[in-house]
């Protein structure tokens, strides 16, 4: 077990766009250990309610359909595969209409409590890194490595509006960043689960390219061993 770590967890939080998949999935492939995208969970719960026409400000219309939700979340091959019945649904999970919709239902606590169930399922089986706002701090607090990645307003901006400029070519950068920070005040006001910096947590400046991001990753989960 690379780092002899005793509950195989890495949490890695931090608002939107701050570059959590992409590091994620970098680490994980240094480390040979499975990725968890915590979004891709509530993504996939917003286009099974969408698909539903549910209206996600209708806290029993949610409830409801989350009570017939037919969802399998996989971790392989560095990613999260998810599923809605027998159909991969992830080239549907950022979408425009969805990230629209699920930053609504991702603030009631049964669809938080759902993807933590997914969560914590998916971590049983071990060596495993999670990203998402809540991870070291709610779903995994005694995760043995925690950081925090954060990067600036703009530059956060800059990367979402080259995500998603295709699928909208009038968007336009000062109009995400407008997105963005409205989306960094509730998801650090929320009543449940609120983005913090998780106690222990190391904070990684995400303005930094992906490789020395990574790099200095690493060299904050060496620092923790003791010799043999």
């Amino acid at each position: 077990m690379l780092f002899g770590m005793s509950n195989n967890i890495i949490a890695i939080d931090g608002p939107v766009a701050s570059g959590k998949g992409t590091i994620a999935r970098l680490l994980s492939a240094k480390l040979g250990w499975k990725n968890l995208s915590t979004g891709d969970i509530y993504r996939g719960i917003s286009v099974h309610m969408m698909r539903s026409g549910v209206d996600p400000f209708d806290k029993e219309q949610v409830i409801k359909c989350l009570n017939c939700l037919d969802m399998r979340v996989l971790a392989e091959g560095g990613e999260t595969l998810v599923f809605l019945g027998d159909e991969q649904v992830n080239g549907q999970l950022h979408s425009i209409e969805t990230s629209k919709y699920v930053y609504k239902v991702a603030l009631l606590p049964e669809v938080r409590e759902c993807s933590t169930r997914i969560q914590k399922r998916i971590a049983a089986e071990g060596n495993l890194v999670c990203e998402g706002r809540d991870i070291g701090s709610v779903v995994f607090p005694n995760a043995k490595y925690k950081f925090y990645l954060d990067a600036s307003a703009d530059e956060r901006a800059k990367r979402r509006w080259l995500q998603d400029r295709l699928q909208d070519p009038t968007l336009t950068i000062e109009k995400v960043k407008d997105g963005i920070q409205r989306r960094d005040l509730m998801d650090m006001n929320r009543s449940v689960s609120p983005l913090i910096i998780a106690e222990g947590a190391i904070v990684i400046d995400g303005n930094q390219t992906p490789d020395k991001i990574v790099e200095d990753m690493l060299n904050h989960i060496k620092s923790y061993q003791v010799p043999a």
